[in-house]
């Protein structure tokens, strides 16, 4: 099934819907996701049913170990990996030898390469 976000969020506008109503509407009660079906990697954090944005409170880290070809990858905490072939958005560091495409961290990034442009909160490292 299919959510109309627009009107989710008109209707939270208006009153007519209440915050938790909206949230679980926008994640379609996690059978839809608020993004579409585009073959992007996403590293995402849930407590309870609330999706974070840029990483649950009081967390130090969070790991994922993925073994496969890295297009573009999406995560609310750390990125460390080998390659990632197009874009990478992290919401603390990116830590990698190459990134295709663009890069953007909400820490640093650190990485021999970077195709396209970067931005980081706390700088960018190129290793030579």
């Amino acid at each position: 099934m299919k959510y109309n976000y627009k009107k989710i969020l008109n209707l939270f506008k208006a009153d007519k819907l209440s915050l938790n109503e909206a949230e679980k509407g926008m994640a379609g009660g996690n059978k839809d996701l608020p993004w579409p079906d585009d073959g992007k990697l996403r590293i995402v954090a849930y407590i309870g049913h609330k999706l974070y944005q840029y990483g649950p409170p009081n967390c130090s880290n969070i790991e994922v170990v993925y073994n496969g070809k890295a297009l573009n990858v999406e995560s609310v905490g750390s990125i460390t990996c080998k390659n990632i072939l197009q874009n990478a958005t992290a919401g603390a560091f990116i830590n990698c030898e190459k990134i295709g495409g663009n890069a953007a961290a909400g820490a640093g990034i650190r990485c021999n390469s970077i195709g396209g442009n970067a931005v980081a909160g706390a700088g960018i490292n190129i290793a030579k």
